[in-house]
């Protein structure tokens, strides 16, 4: 187990919790952003065309649930847990794009990215995707093994009173 760390892992569940779900809201709820999301998991070239469709759906609503448990602190670890699963999936697919050769738009952050924004994380993938998400996935290992750290439902969660044993009545 991690030694307490403060406030760090609310700052870092806050940040994950704005990128990720910032990017869901982005894939579920732009215009054409489902259409373009699944043209961007289209790209990739991995999934059958109705597994295209299936995830265009479900990894935006994960990614936001997640998101939300975060932000409250709830299942913190599991929703940590469940984002990093999902990034090293992510991370597979870019890496699978690198090694053949193949130019796609990322779709991570669906068509709501600010140009500035943009140009620091990259909408092509590419090595910089990879190390982007090495950062992104370091600080979902802190969250998970620090656990939730302070203004958590978690913690409320554990703190419930301990009931009292009962008496001994065996003779002594």
């Amino acid at each position: 187990m991690m030694p307490r760390l403060g406030w760090v892992p609310l700052v870092l569940r806050l940040v994950l919790a704005l990128l990720f779900g910032g990017a869901a809201l982005a894939k579920l709820f732009t215009a054409n952003g489902p259409s373009l999301f699944a043209q961007a998991i289209n790209a990739f070239e991995i999934l059958p065309e109705h597994l295209v469709v299936l995830a265009t759906f479900v990894f935006p609503w994960i990614e936001l649930i997640c998101a939300a448990l975060l932000i409250a602190g709830l299942w913190t670890r599991s929703a940590s847990l469940m984002l990093g699963i999902l990034l090293l999936a992510f991370s597979g697919a870019i890496y699978s794009v690198i090694q053949r050769g193949m130019s796609v738009d990322c779709g991570c952050f669906g068509a709501f990215l600010p140009d500035a924004l943009a140009a620091v994380l990259g909408q092509k993938t590419g090595w910089h995707s990879l190390i982007r998400n090495g950062v992104i996935l370091s600080a979902i290992l802190v969250v998970l093994g620090a656990g939730p750290g302070v203004l958590a439902v978690d913690n409320l969660l554990r703190r419930r009173p301990e009931r009292p044993e009962p008496p001994d009545d065996s003779p002594s």
